[in-house]
């Protein structure tokens, strides 16, 4: 076989180079040019090894050869790359194949000859030892042989695993049901790219997920609060919330229940123990004191009605002046309900 040297001749018979390793000078056989020796014709080079003389534009080289001048002796395909084993040019190796060097794998697929250590590489692949065929990006992942490397995926894109998405910005491969997503996402089928974490939100200011807030810090969005401690982004909610006036809106808990510094808890109700009255369900009149009128009797401090109030069972009313109804000494501000004989009433209704 004379590869590119000779024309078919048909019947005719010529005078030519005993063997193909050989290339006719003009005036002698010289032996074919190997690997990387400069040449002016295919015909020059040692074809049976796969080798063709070439440009350094001829095609995208990558990392096999750094930049020439003039024509050389190269692997005519760019799927393959010299091997000094065989001395020949052989196909390049594909995803997962060991290597030695970047130019043996397939970098027009996106991949690179790496140690398990020359990045993160988080759920794509398991330890290793040696060097292997792998995407060289760390922001990149193996899809197929078809498409190779492709960018991996950012937040809510659909996903088959967590290796797909940008694990460096805390995202994972999840179904709705992984966790509750609480206020964060609305329900949806098959696998996306969401936050890892339970307790992560997606930020767009920073491309990634961080820790979602905690009481009275700033938010724009529930999601972004630990909803699963109770808290939610609201505004301010009045003298009854217990928090100092803020204008802007806060991760905070719900009016009927307080903050105990790790979660929200619902308000305490009527001769709870108590240390502030935050703790109390101050919407029904309740504040934490100590023993303050004849209506109680108790140690330490309790949910209970200010002074000149009493419960009525469901919430704090005023005690009642002189000559008002009553049906116990507590409702009274004189602290007498006295019976008459036809009913009660606050003493000071007969003088």
């Amino acid at each position: 076989n004379g590869y590119s040297c000779y024309a078919d001749f048909g019947d005719g018979k010529r005078c030519l180079c005993e063997t193909v390793t050989q290339w006719w000078t003009g005036s002698t056989c010289v032996d074919k040019y190997w690997y990387s020796n400069n040449c002016g014709s295919t015909c020059q080079c040692r074809e049976d090894k796969g080798l063709g003389c070439q440009s350094f534009g001829y095609y995208n080289r990558y990392s096999c050869t750094s930049s020439y001048i003039g024509t050389r002796c190269y692997c005519k395909s760019s799927t393959q790359y010299w091997s000094g084993t065989t001395n020949g040019c052989i196909n390049k190796y594909w995803y997962a194949d060991n290597c030695g060097s970047t130019c043996q794998c397939r970098e027009d697929k996106g991949l690179g000859c790496q140690s398990y250590g020359d990045y993160n590489r988080y759920s794509c692949t398991s330890s290793y030892t040696g060097t292997k065929c792998y995407c060289k990006s760390s922001t990149d992942f193996w899809l197929d042989s078809t498409s190779g490397c492709i960018n991996k995926y950012w937040h809510s894109n659909s996903c088959g695993s967590t290796c797909q998405c940008r694990e460096d910005k805390g995202l994972g491969c999840q179904s709705y049901g992984d966790y509750n997503r609480y206020s964060c996402t609305s329900s949806y089928t098959g696998t996306r790219c969401y936050c890892k974490s339970s307790i992560e939100f997606w930020s767009g200011t920073t491309n990634g997920c961080i820790t979602k807030y905690l009481n009275l810090v700033s938010c724009s969005s529930s999601c972004q609060c630990r909803e699963d401690l109770g808290l939610a982004c609201r505004s301010y909610a009045g003298f009854y919330s217990c928090n100092t006036y803020f204008a802007d809106t806060r991760c905070t808990c719900v009016n009927t229940a307080f903050w105990t510094g790790s979660t929200c808890v619902t308000r305490y109700g009527h001769l709870a123990t108590c240390t502030d009255s935050c703790q109390c369900q101050m919407n029904l009149g309740l504040r934490c004191e100590t023993l303050n009128n004849n209506c109680y009797s108790y140690t330490g401090s309790r949910c209970v009605c200010q002074s000149d109030q009493y419960w009525d069972g469901s919430l704090c009313r005023n005690k009642k002046n002189n000559g008002d109804s009553c049906s116990n000494d507590c409702e009274c501000r004189s602290n007498d309900c006295f019976n008459y004989g036809f009913g009660k009433d606050c003493t000071g209704i007969f003088g």
